[in-house]
């Protein structure tokens, strides 16, 4: 009961300040990298920062410093992102904003016992929450990929008991899910976007349960219920490298880009593709047998890489012959 009254109270807070964004016009006005057509209000996700304040008020409680910590370093990228949404700021300095969150979060786990797992936990999670935060703009994809990332993770943690403090982990995850559903409400069709505050602090907290997860578990191939929006970004990045450009200005290069920009597939089935290709990965992962998990990485990884250049070098093709018949 306490999840319907959350989700119905969310998707009013929701309407309401999509009210307020369209009469401040405060929104994403459309530009040549857009994907959308119309000048559309952004910030909705800042629903998901709600939830996570009303996870915080249900439990406070029961949190362990460490999660106070951690919640604290969600606020501060929340106001920090939502400043970006309405006075666009530098990108480094959002990074390094990012970096130092990631590492106060983690620093009691990891140092100095294991001052290399922190590194890479800070690297890891700076990546996964721009990554994350680049799936906003096309209709549903960020709501409906993150709602597969979290359910899974739920899934997960409930049937791992060596987990400490499972269960605050998993009320997180509902919370999570109840705002991101809220917000997919009004995604749909593009009628407002999370903004860095929805993408920037979700991907913050959903780094934090994996992270989590992969620290209690000693399991580095949870990775997997990420794989396909890390393997995209990441591939992507590099390509930008190789040619040149500078990777932290905004693009439309990722392949769910491509796929709406120039092969002109409607935004919508790329958003529910991209999730169910998510989804099948994460699935077939749970029925895999513990002991094969990292042979299943590695076929997953290069079956994605696969499509990735062949989808690359299909739209060249595809580029070169409009040039040559044009």
């Amino acid at each position: 009961m306490a999840f319907l009254i959350g989700f119905i109270a969310f998707v009013l807070f929701e309407w309401g300040f999509i009210l307020a964004s369209r009469k401040l016009h405060m929104g994403a006005p459309v530009t040549e990298r857009s994907s959308h057509k119309t000048f559309t209000p952004t910030s909705g996700g800042i629903v998901v920062v709600v939830s996570a304040a009303v996870f915080a008020c249900l439990f406070r409680d029961q949190l362990p410093t460490q999660w106070w910590v951690m919640l604290g370093g969600a606020a501060i990228l929340a106001i920090i992102s939502f400043i970006d949404d309405i006075h666009p700021l530098p990108p480094v300095p959002r990074l390094i904003a990012q970096a130092i969150v990631m590492a106060a979060a983690f620093y009691p786990l990891c140092y100095p016992q294991a001052a290399h797992i922190l590194i890479l936990v800070i690297f890891c999670g700076v990546g996964f929450i721009n990554a994350l935060n680049f799936l906003d703009g096309i209709s549903s994809m960020l709501s409906l990929y993150a709602l597969t990332i979290v359910l899974t993770l739920i899934y997960v943690i409930a049937d791992t008991p060596q987990i400490p403090d499972g269960g605050l982990y998993i009320e997180l995850g509902a919370w999570l899910a109840i705002g991101i559903a809220a917000f997919a409400v009004f995604n749909f069709r593009d009628r407002i976007f999370a903004g860095d505050v929805g993408s920037i602090t979700l991907g913050f907290l959903l780094a934090f349960i994996m992270a989590k997860l992969i620290l209690a578990t000693g399991d580095g191939t949870y990775f997997v219920f990420i794989i396909v929006c890390i393997c995209d970004t990441g591939l992507t990045t590099l390509h930008r490298l190789f040619i040149g450009e500078n990777i932290l200005l905004p693009h439309r290069k990722n392949i769910y880009q491509t796929l709406v920009s120039k092969w002109g597939i409607p935004q919508i089935a790329v958003s529910i593709s991209y999730a169910l290709l998510q989804l099948l990965i994460n699935a077939l992962y749970i029925l895999t047998p513990r002991s094969q998990h990292w042979t299943y990485l590695i076929i997953v990884s290069l079956m994605l890489v696969t499509c990735y250049f062949m989808i690359r070098r299909a739209t060249r093709l595809r580029e070169e012959s409009a040039g040559k018949s044009y």
